[in-house]
Order: C-alpha cells, then structure tokens, then sequence
C-alpha cells in the first residue's frame, strides 16, 4: 500500500505512547509505526442526491445511476482500501476477494457509476460536479466544515462497517539530525500531537486520547472500523487490482 514504508534503511525508535498502539498499528520494535488513520465514507453532496446512502448495498440501486465516483485502486491507495471495505462489507476476507469483486461488477453494471478517477477529484466534488464520492473521510469534513458547503454534505460511514487506512511514519536511518526527529516523532505520537491531527479531521491512532468535544462533535461516527491488514493487504495487491479490472472494466 502506498503509505507503508520500507523497513529497509530505517532505524528503530518507540516513541512516547508507542506501546498503546494495537498490534497491526506497529512494527514490533518501531521499525514503523502509525501515526494516524483514514476511514473509507460516502461524502455525499445533498443538493444533488434526495436520499443519502447509508450502506454498501444502498449503492446498488438505481436511484443512483450515475451518481458514483471513487478512485482507482490500480494506482491509488484510497481505492485500493474502498475495494477491501467493499469485500469486508460482503463477507470477504484478505483470503477470499470474490464478494468484494462480485460486489464492484454489480456496481458497475447498475450504471451507478459516474467515472473512476486517477487522482483526487476534490475540487470537482466542491464545485458540485459529483454526487456521491467514496473517498477518506477527512475530505468530506474537510467540505463541509471548512470550505463553505455546510450541511450541503452528508459524511456517511457504511453500515456495514468501514476500513480504515493506517498512516505511518519511519525514522531515516543516516538523517543529519536524528534526535530532533525523535522529538517530532514524539510529539506527533502524543496526546497534544494526536488531537492536532483529529483538528485535521484525520482519526489519531492512539486509542483513549481525550479530545475537546468541539473537535469530536465534527468526527463521523462508525458502525465498525477495521484498521488494514498492511502484511496481508500487500499480499493480495495484484489479485485485488487484477480481480477489480476484470469486475470494473
């Protein structure tokens, strides 16, 4: 996945509140570590769209004809995790892509789907150009609360559950100053550092970190979360970008 980094070439290093993080959020031993996490979410835009989704199978039907727009999971990372959350939602597993991919065919061949983009369609969405897009959750809030759309937007998680995208970090072996990354690494991992990036509309990934209500009162509550598999989510990359073409294209 495209925010994992190598081992290779990175030095160890647990940084504060390090060992409160769930085992798949870690290297063991600090090789890596996440910093943050990215939920997969229906940003809906309501001038556009008279009833808002509330799950997977509510895309299927055909009151959403060409309203849908995610991206593609050959060369995006967000679309590679929309394709596991839409697996995980029917039952699949990191062994079994065949609900997922059955799932996607059927998306298509409604007709619901507006287009498959490359890269992040953002300013399209804010623009007014898309109805519903798949996308992280952090563009939704960042929408709706910060560039001018308000309660125009509906930031759904699917009922079914989501998927969430872990985002880590690594310190370079050989950096010119090791111990200043430390501190960063440090505070970015502490309690002042998580609630910044909650501020950012991003889900910290320290579990029990106290955020104002302020803050939480913009989050988006989900059903279920699953944090990726990043080991054996990168196992199955070409079988999920092979399957996905077959079913899609």
């Amino acid at each position: 996945m495209v925010w994992m980094p190598s081992a290779v070439g990175y030095w160890r290093h647990t940084p504060v509140n390090f060992d409160k993080l769930p085992a798949l959020a870690k290297h063991p031993t600090g090789e890596w570590f996440t910093i943050h996490q990215l939920e997969i979410v229906f940003i809906v835009n309501k001038k556009l769209v008279r009833t808002t989704p509330r799950s997977f199978e509510d895309l299927l039907k055909p009151e959403y004809r060409g309203n849908i727009v995610y991206l593609d999971p050959r060369s995006t990372g967000v679309g590679q995790v929309m394709t596991w959350a839409a697996n995980f939602a029917q039952g699949g597993s990191y062994e079994n892509l065949a609900p997922g991919l059955s799932f996607i065919e059927r998306l298509h061949k409604s007709g619901n789907v507006l287009r498959v983009m490359g890269t992040t369609p953002y300013a399209q969405f804010v623009k007014g150009e898309i109805p519903i897009w798949v996308n992280f959750v952090n563009d939704g809030l960042r929408a709706k609360f910060l560039d001018g759309m308000g309660d125009d937007v509906d930031v759904v998680s699917p009922n079914e559950g989501t998927v969430a995208a872990p985002y880590t970090i690594s310190l370079v072996k050989n950096g010119p100053n090791p111990n200043a990354a430390k501190l960063w690494l440090n505070f970015i991992l502490s309690d002042e550092g998580q609630r910044l990036f909650a501020e950012g509309f991003v889900t910290p990934s320290v579990p029990g970190v106290n955020i104002p209500e302020t803050v939480r009162a913009r989050l988006v509550t989900h059903a279920k979360s699953t944090l990726l598999d990043l080991e054996k989510s990168a196992a199955q990359l070409t079988a999920l970008q092979q399957g996905w073409a077959r079913a899609a294209l």
